[in-house]
């Protein structure tokens, strides 16, 4: 049976900071288990962008040779990330440790994962880790920081916990789901008008669209989960993509 906090786990926001903002946090113990205090939020998850400086694969103290398919129970490894306002160590342990098979030191990736703290340090505990080969994506994740920064005070205590209740939204909750919306709504119409003008009268498939656009695979998924929710496209057995 899932825990109070596996389930707020799995419903908690990645909230996208810099490095810096992560090492800032108070780790607080609260109803859900613990969590990460900054700008007001309580943060579970968070998405980074950064380049990696250090890459550390181990397994029982050995280093782990990565060309194989070996995920012996003691096998561990790590990635050090740098975004320019400092480091972080993203840790993987057993299958996971898979995650860094295609990463090497200077690629820039970027990762959704779980905050967790053992001792004195903050670490990244990943859900998915995608390279970005367009190093202009760093400066648009900056600014787009920049932005959410002056959104993220406004978020209330009372927001964070009570969003998966679908509560009426306050003033401040509605300025924070329109920023948020105007980036994702973006992204989808540029998907949208892709598929519509496709020449295929088939549709498209996802692997397409990951070649035309430059955003990650993970952003695209997302947005084509959220067109086909909306009805606005169908996805046919055939990995076709067409607008309805």
């Amino acid at each position: 049976m899932e825990t109070d906090e596996q389930k707020y786990q799995k419903r908690a926001t990645a909230y996208k900071f810099n490095i810096e903002d992560i090492n800032k946090s108070q780790l607080i113990n609260g109803d859900f288990g613990q969590y990460f205090s900054n700008y007001n939020l309580k943060i579970k998850r968070v998405r980074i962008m950064a380049t990696v400086i250090e890459k550390r694969e181990f397994e029982g103290g050995e280093n782990l040779d990565l060309s194989t398919s070996n995920t012996d129970r003691s096998a561990y490894g790590f990635l050090v990330l740098d975004d320019g306002t400092g480091t972080i160590r993203l840790k993987v342990w057993k299958e996971n440790v898979k995650m860094l098979y295609d990463i090497n030191i200077g690629d820039i990736v970027d990762t959704v994962s779980i905050l967790r703290k053992y001792q004195d340090e903050i670490y990244l505990s990943p859900e998915f880790i995608t390279k970005i080969e367009d190093p202009n994506w760093e400066l648009l994740r900056e600014l787009e920081i920049i932005q959410l920064k002056k959104i993220y005070p406004l978020m209330s205590e009372e927001h964070n916990h009570k969003i998966e209740k679908k509560s009426v939204k306050s003033n401040k909750e509605k300025i924070i789901n329109d920023e948020i919306g105007d980036a994702n709504n973006l992204l989808e119409n540029k998907i949208l008008n892709i598929i519509k003008s496709s020449e295929d009268s088939e549709g498209i498939s996802r692997d397409e669209l990951y070649k035309i656009l430059s955003n990650s695979k993970f952003d695209i998924d997302e947005s084509l989960k959220e067109l086909i929710n909306k009805g606005k496209i169908v996805e046919h057995t055939t990995g076709k993509i067409k607008a309805t």
